[in-house]
């Protein structure tokens, strides 16, 4: 039983950012590598904030987030003037970076050995200490995220977002401010993966700089990319998956690799597409018809895999 509640714990530390990020990658069309380096200063941040300066966990985290989404406005201005590629491999310099200063700044953040000795989070005499108060804490912080995600995707402000996916140029024209929607949907994102970090931290108590690396911003993505690119509800499955699926596979050692590698695949394949899609004019039906093919042969493809691993 603890082991099952342990992989729904690890499950819902990534799906409030999950639901977030989808926003950037999905619905305002844009690719990043770098959200784990956000993820990481959320950790980072309230580790540090409760440790060293003695700041209550809450305030402290809310301090990150606002921290946090700062610098993401900082850095967001100048990098999303780029697209497509040439914008993913500036977040993923970020990621690099970020990691970096983790791993090197010793004084700070404890190095290559962590940061230890956090905090659980509490209301008065009530802690978050063990496996199923946990469970409860982060499954409530991932439907408040997936209510204010709804909400959001059915404002004017979504549906400006839906657009701006589907074409930049079109989405100019009918009055939406691409530049600043994306802006604020990169700050957005980000605060919520600050969020995520620390509730990372302050549920396990202990950090290290390999947990928000370069693989962690792949694994992400892949996330995203395997739930679906348009779907909120998908951010929760495709969490789920690939929390699983080393589970799953040390069933079947000889194809574990198989198993990464496809997983990998489809998001690469897929953010090809979003890449290099058919330039020709679609009407904005054809554009629905034909995002929702692809949210269902990804999902199709997702499906089959787990029931072969299951087997």
């Amino acid at each position: 039983m603890w082991k099952q509640v342990e992989l729904l714990k690890n499950h819902t530390y990534f799906s409030p950012y999950l639901i977030d990020i989808r926003f950037f990658i999905g619905y305002a069309g844009q690719i990043s590598l770098g959200h784990a380096a956000f993820f990481g200063l959320g950790a980072y941040g309230s580790a540090i904030a409760t440790v060293t300066f003695e700041i209550p966990p809450w305030p402290a985290m809310f301090l990150v987030a606002t921290i946090v989404g700062l610098v993401a406005l900082l850095i967001g201005i100048p990098i999303l003037r780029l697209s497509g590629h040439y914008l993913a491999m500036a977040t993923l310099g970020l990621s690099f970076v970020v990691h970096t200063i983790l791993l090197q700044w010793d004084e700070v953040t404890g190095g290559p050995s962590g940061f230890s000795g956090i905090p659980y989070l509490s209301f008065g005499s009530f802690q978050f200490d063990d496996e199923v108060r946990l469970h409860y804490l982060l499954w409530g912080v991932t439907l408040i995220s997936l209510l204010l995600c709804l909400n959001l995707v059915r404002s004017g402000v979504g549906r400006g977002l839906s657009a701006l996916a589907g074409d930049e140029v079109a989405a100019a024209a009918l009055g939406v401010n691409t530049r600043n929607a994306k802006i604020k949907i990169f700050v957005l994102s980000a605060v919520f993966a600050s969020i995520a970090g620390s509730l990372f931290a302050h549920c396990y108590s202990f950090v290290s700089p390999d947990s928000f690396d370069i693989f962690a911003s792949t694994d992400m993505v892949i996330m995203v990319v395997i739930g679906g690119m348009g779907s909120i509800w998908g951010s929760l499955f495709g969490a789920a998956l690939i929390t699983l699926l080393p589970e799953w596979m040390d069933l079947f050692e000889t194809y574990k690799d198989f198993g990464w590698e496809l997983c990998g695949q489809m998001a690469s394949t897929y953010l090809w597409r979003m890449e290099y899609k058919d330039e020709r004019p679609e009407s904005f039906s054809d554009e629905a018809a034909r995002k929702d093919r692809n949210s269902r042969f990804v999902k199709a493809v997702s499906f089959s895999f787990i029931l072969f691993t299951g087997l």
